[in-house]
Order: structure tokens, then sequence, then C-alpha cells
């Protein structure tokens, strides 16, 4: 073999790597454990002296490095479900007035506590249109001693009586939220509610 050439052989039997860390930390670990491999395969010329002489290495650059990983956004989108925007909307503040209107049992079920909410928001308010949040969070805030309401029932009957022939609301599926309103129906069975809660 000629004085300007050389062989360089590398064999690694067994070699394992172990790296713990956080995500954060991939770049920095990656480019030290590139520089320490680095060290390992680097070959060193022997001339006729005993004085050894590194061969120039390359230094990987950063960009060539993978990148550190980014956190994920939580991308769950926020469901459109009656429950989710319950607690983000502010209750509807009214006063009313139990020789007109009686007031909510304890003993009515949700549909009851929900048309009887709409019906006094609406003659006392002038707000025909209430979404579920609005309906549940009102009630609950005004009645909690009647029992409070959730907003998923509150969903659950309004749909049920939106679908009979008769049906005691409606829904103003354009509006986002959606927006439920009394019938004729729906305002004469909150009427015949309130005459019998007076006795």
């Amino acid at each position: 073999m000629a004085k300007n050439q050389f062989k360089f052989e590398l064999k690694i039997t067994g070699f394992e790597l172990k790296v713990e860390g956080s995500k954060e930390d991939v770049a920095s670990i990656t480019s030290s454990v590139a520089n320490q491999l680095k060290g390992l395969t680097t070959p060193q010329v022997f001339g006729d002296s005993t004085e050894t002489e590194d061969v120039e290495a390359t230094e990987i650059p950063q960009s060539q490095l993978p990148p550190a990983p980014q956190k994920k956004k939580n991308s769950r989108k926020k469901s459109s479900s009656a429950g989710s925007s319950v607690m983000k909307i502010e209750p509807i503040d009214f006063k009313n007035d139990p020789k007109k209107y009686s007031a909510p049992s304890m003993n009515w079920t949700t549909l009851q506590k929900a048309l009887w909410v709409m019906y006094v928001i609406n003659s006392e308010k002038k707000i025909s249109e209430l979404s579920i949040a609005q309906i549940t969070n009102t009630f609950n805030t005004h009645y909690k001693q009647s029992k409070t309401i959730r907003a998923t029932n509150v969903a659950r009957d309004l749909g049920k009586v939106k679908l009979n022939n008769n049906a005691l609301v409606g829904e103003n599926a354009t509006a986002s939220p959606h927006l439920w309103y009394l019938t004729d129906a729906g305002n004469l069975f909150v009427q015949n509610l309130i005459k019998e809660s007076k006795g």
C-alpha cells in the first residue's frame, strides 16, 4: 500500500444506545449523539512520525437535524352539543311575579320547567327565542331550590315535543347555537300549567 494511502475498518459489535429526555431535548440529543458517533468513525492518518493527525470532520448542520416535535394543540373541536356551552352563557336576569306566573315546583318535569322559563322570559323581557344554554342557566340561576335541570335533558325534551303534530316548540336552526321558541300550543300549555300550580 502506498504511503499516501490508508485503510480504515470499523466494527461495532453489540452496540447499544439509550437516550432519555423530554421532547424539547430531541434536537440537542441528536446533535450530541451525532458528534459522539463522529468521533468513533473519524479515521486517523498515520504518517512516518509517531504523531497522528485527525482527518477534518464535517459538522452536521442544524438544518439537517430532525426538528424538535412541537406540542400538538388540542385538536378537539368544541362540541356544539347542548351541554358544551352551558357554563359560558350568562343567565337572563328577570324578576318573576308569582301572582302572574306562579313559580316552578320541584315536581315539575324538565320539559315543564324549560317551557315555563321560555314563557316568562318572553312575557317579561320580550325575548321570544332562547338557546338551550340560556334556558338551562336562567332556570338554574333563579330556581335552584326547585331542582336544577340539565342542558342535555332540555335539548332531548324540546326535541321530542317539536316533532309532535301539535308541536309545543319550534327551532330556529339558522341561528348558532340553535334557538327555541314557544308555539301557540306551547304558550297554551304553559298557561294551563300556571293555572294548575296556582290551584
